[in-house]
């Protein structure tokens, strides 16, 4: 009899020590997986089969498909969640490096030839018409349409991201372009005046 309460207490606790060193992975469709997680890899999670001690034959799930793992000490890790946001931080990240690189290329290959005309004939009309700085303000409040893009059929092979950019960096290059245009328009007809009138001796 002692013999048989002996055995079974160190059945009991064979079974504790083992059920306490059990890891389980809870899946999206709601399976447990009992198990014990050997590594965590940037998108899979390795795994030995629960009482896998001789054969170490390892498996995997892959990180989207798992919501959780339980760990035997009890702690929990959000698997999912944490997929998710790593997800969102390097989609943010692309796309304010696309953005970027738009802006760069748009501050680089628009050519605001009609902008430098305007501020030309801006520049110019102040003299009769002070309205005349109406034209490089509005240039400067609205931004460059697409259809106005000369190369506007690379840029809709683009994402949002970048097209966005390339406009932004189009219209501060439209910007710099009017208003050096009208100020460089003015500068010089007033240097004009101011040499005529010396030389007819005023």
């Amino acid at each position: 009899m002692k013999n048989n309460v002996k055995q079974l207490l160190w059945l009991l606790l064979l079974w504790a020590g083992s059920a306490g060193a059990q890891d389980t992975l809870v899946l999206r469709n709601n399976t447990r997986v009992v198990c014990t997680v050997t590594k965590i890899y940037p998108e899979r999670i390795e795994y030995l089969n629960f009482r896998d001690t001789t054969q170490k034959q390892f498996y995997s799930y892959r990180k989207s498909d798992v919501v959780m793992i339980r760990y035997a000490g009890g702690n929990t890790d959000t698997i999912l969640k944490q997929a998710a946001v790593l997800m969102s931080d390097s989609t943010s990240a692309y796309a304010e490096n696309q953005y970027e690189q738009g802006l760069d290329d748009g501050l680089d290959r628009y050519r605001p030839s009609e902008e430098r005309r305007a501020g030309i004939a801006a520049g110019i009309g102040s003299f009769i018409f002070p309205a005349s700085i109406a034209v490089p303000i509005v240039y400067s409040v609205s931004k460059v349409q697409p259809p106005k893009i000369q190369d506007a059929k690379f840029i809709v092979s683009k994402n949002e991201s970048y097209r966005r950019g390339y406009v932004d960096g189009a219209s501060k290059r439209r910007v710099r372009a009017v208003w050096s245009s009208y100020g460089i328009t003015i500068g010089s007809s007033v240097a004009g005046v101011v040499a005529i009138l010396y030389l007819a001796g005023f």
